[in-house]
């Protein structure tokens, strides 16, 4: 297929030291995310099955404080699902496994925030995602998914600071020197549960990519754009479009690719 450039897997770094504004998702049942989250996984049944039943066991904690309640749900939701960070896994992977990333933990504490009726915010950066949640007090509570033992923080100048910590990012020098791609771009939005959806297929896309399965890759890709399009899907689309042009592929399959790419993209308003 010829050489390409390797490229950041969604927000990459791993561990940082240490529903308003969620539109259209009212409403939406467990088994609903669950569904939207898992259908490649072919697992909906047994995995919402499992959630309910840990959600059961949350709710009888659910008497005390609201930070000792949002603690408690953020350790015990560690201590049994997110027990080996692992940057390529699925969802589906992070539920039955245990092996999670900062999208697949951001996406199971979404759910389960939902659920419990907290409003919060899921925040993407360029390398990174995580949550704000709103408490009764006007304050805010944070979620970094990959960091069990400072990862839940109510100190509100402690949460600027780690907000201006993610949003700022960089590569570092040895990750520069391994010829990993560093985004033009610069990403600071907020996005739906239904948007961390195309998040995941663009990180299953990346990890294609990456495999040098460029088919694979192409065809996530243009599952991931039903969901979710940003500057983010922009530049991808210019990389792996010079991927499929320099590619080994046949005359034949270069065309379907391209005509799933430009199918994919012409539904879509913006720069693609």
């Amino acid at each position: 297929m010829g050489a390409r450039v390797a490229i950041f897997i969604l927000l990459i770094f791993a561990v940082y030291p240490g529903v308003a504004g969620i539109g259209g998702d009212s409403g939406t049942s467990l088994d609903s995310y669950v569904r939207l989250f898992l259908k490649d996984d072919n697992t909906e049944a047994k995995d919402a099955a499992v959630l309910k039943s840990f959600l059961k066991s949350l709710e009888k904690k659910n008497t005390r404080t609201q930070v000792y309640f949002l603690q408690h749900l953020f350790s015990r939701t560690h201590n049994k699902f997110l027990k080996e960070y692992d940057r390529s896994a699925t969802f589906g992977e992070t539920i039955t496994t245990g092996k999670y990333n900062c999208l697949t933990g951001v996406t199971l504490y979404s759910i389960l925030l939902k659920e419990l009726g907290f409003n919060f915010r899921i925040l993407e950066t360029n390398y990174h995602i995580f949550l704000l949640i709103e408490m009764h007090d006007n304050r805010l509570a944070l979620f970094e998914t990959t960091d069990p033992v400072h990862g839940f923080s109510t100190d509100q100048n402690d949460i600027k600071k780690r907000v201006s910590l993610y949003t700022g990012g960089q590569l570092t020098a040895a990750e520069t020197s391994r010829n990993f791609y560093q985004y033009e771009t610069s990403v600071y939005q907020e996005v739906s549960m239904r948007q961390l959806r195309g998040l995941l297929y663009y990180n299953y896309a990346v990890n294609a990519y990456n495999r040098h399965d460029l088919p694979a890759a192409i065809n996530y890709f243009a599952k991931g754009l039903e969901f979710y399009q940003s500057s983010r899907t922009d530049e991808f689309f210019v990389l792996i479009s010079s991927a499929l042009d320099q590619s080994g592929l046949d005359a034949l399959m270069k065309n379907e690719y391209r005509n799933t790419l430009d199918a994919s993209v012409s539904k879509y308003d913006g720069n693609l």
